[in-house]
C-alpha cells in the first residue's frame, strides 16, 4: 500500500508545536501522528509566516513548503489536507483546499467562528469527506463508556458536567462529547448569572436530563468533567478525559441509612492521548474501505449551532 500524502495548512501549536516539549512522546499534534503512521507521508506544509514555515518544515523534515494554498498546484495528488490554521481562516482554507480535490479534509475545530458561515460550510460538504477534530470522537475509553450507557447494566440516575473556558472553543468540545454519548441534544432551559456562568439543561434520546455548567471565568486551570451518577457508583471523566475515576457507593458507619461515594476511588487512564493517532487511522479506513468518519462536518456544526444558541442567550427581564 502506498503511503497517503498529507498536506498541513497552518504550522502552529496543534500542527506540531505541542510536541516540542521533551516529555511529549504521545501524538499531541498532527505532524507527530502523521509521522508515526507508516501509511502516511508528510507531503508538505503551508503557512504565511516564512520563518515559522522554515522552522516547522525543518523540525518535521517536510520536503515541500508553501506560503499559501494557491501555491499548491498538484491537484488530485494529495490524499489528506489537514487544516490547522486560526479559526477565522477555516472557511477560506476549507473552500480553497477542496479545489485540490483531496480524498479527505481534516479540519481543526471549531469549524467556524461565525454562525452565518454554518450553511455555507454545509454546502461545501458535498462529498461528505470532511472530518473535524473534536478529538474525543476517537477516544476509545469514551466509546467504551457509550456502550455501557446504552446497555441493560447501566442504571444512571443523573448526569452532570462542567466546562471552563469560552463556549465556542471549549464548550463545543463538551457539547460534541455529550452528543456522541447520548445522541442529539435539545436545550430545555438556560440559567445565567449574566456574567460568566450559564447552566444549561439538555434533553436527548436518552432517558435522563443532562445538566452542564459553562463557566468562562476560570483562568488558573482547566475544568472539563462529566459525572455519571449510577445506583451503585459514581463515574467521573476528569482532566479533559485523561483520567477516569470510579467511586462505589458505601454506607456511613455513623449515620443509619446515609450513603455516599467512597473516598477511596479507583483511577484509570483515559484514551485522549491516543485519540489523534486513532483519528488518522479512521481517515485511512474511510479512504480505503469507506468507513464512517467518527466526527463529520455535520456532527461538528450540530454542536456549534448549540454553542451559538447558548452564547446568544440573555436573561429574560
Amino acid at each position: 500500500m502506498n503511503a497517503k500524502k498529507v498536506l498541513i495548512i497552518g504550522c502552529g501549536n496543534i500542527a506540531g508545536k505541542y510536541n516540542n516539549h521533551p516529555d511529549s512522546s504521545k501524538s499531541l499534534t498532527h505532524a507527530k501522528a502523521i509521522l508515526q503512521n507508516p501509511n502516511l507521508e508528510l507531503y508538505g506544509c503551508v503557512d504565511n509566516d516564512k520563518e515559522n514555515l522554515k522552522s516547522f518544515s525543518k523540525k518535521w523534515n517536510i520536503p515541500r513548503v508553501f506560503n499559501s494554498i494557491d501555491e499548491v498546484k498538484n491537484k488530485n495528488q494529495i490524499d489528506i489536507i489537514t487544516i490547522a490554521s486560526p479559526t477565522d481562516l477555516h472557511f477560506e482554507h476549507l473552500r480553497n483546499s477542496l479545489n485540490l480535490n483531496p480524498r479527505v479534509v481534516f479540519l481543526e475545530k471549531p469549524a467556524s467562528i461565525e454562525l452565518t458561515e454554518i450553511n455555507k460550510l454545509k454546502d461545501l460538504n458535498l462529498k461528505n469527506n470532511i472530518a473535524v477534530n473534536y478529538l474525543r470522537a476517537w477516544d476509545e475509553k469514551l466509546h467504551e463508556m457509550k456502550g455501557f450507557i446504552h446497555s441493560k447494566e447501566s442504571k444512571i440516575l443523573n448526569i452532570h458536567a462542567i466546562c471552563s473556558g469560552d463556549i465556542l472553543n471549549y464548550g463545543s468540545h463538551m457539547i460534541h462529547c455529550l452528543q456522541m454519548l447520548f445522541g442529539e441534544l435539545k436545550i430545555e432551559n438556560i440559567f445565567s448569572d449574566g456574567l460568566h456562568q450559564k447552566n444549561v439543561v439538555f434533553s436527548s434520546d436518552y432517558k435522563n436530563m443532562i445538566n452542564v455548567i459553562f463557566n468562562n471565568s476560570f483562568n488558573s486551570y482547566s475544568v472539563f468533567e462529566i459525572n455519571f451518577f449510577l445506583e451503585d457508583k459514581i463515574i467521573t471523566m476528569r482532566n479533559n478525559g485523561l483520567v477516569w475515576e470510579s467511586r462505589s457507593i458505601t454506607s456511613d458507619k455513623h449515620f443509619k441509612n446515609l450513603k455516599y461515594g467512597n473516598v477511596n476511588a479507583k483511577f484509570e487512564s483515559g484514551g485522549l492521548l491516543e485519540a489523534l493517532d486513532n483519528a488518522y487511522k479512521n481517515i485511512i479506513e474511510n479512504i480505503d474501505k469507506k468507513a464512517t468518519l467518527n466526527c463529520t462536518l455535520d456532527n461538528a456544526l450540530d454542536a456549534e449551532v448549540i454553542c451559538h444558541k447558548i452564547i446568544s442567550y440573555r436573561n429574560k427581564k
